[in-house]
């Protein structure tokens, strides 16, 4: 089974990095991200710059 982790419209960067950190954890690897530019600051990088 396949499962992707959607985040709607996160408020921070840094909610992006933090949840992409929580996945690994997990074993999870596919996170979409809905209307939302935050993914694209560099603070998202900083919590987990292996997504990248």
């Amino acid at each position: 089974m396949r499962i992707t982790i959607i985040l709607v419209a996160p408020a921070r960067a840094e909610n992006i990095g933090a949840a992409a950190r929580a996945m690994k954890t997990m074993g999870f690897s596919e996170l979409r991200i809905v209307d939302s530019q935050a993914h694209l600051e560099p603070v998202a990088r900083w919590v987990a710059p292996w997504i990248w």
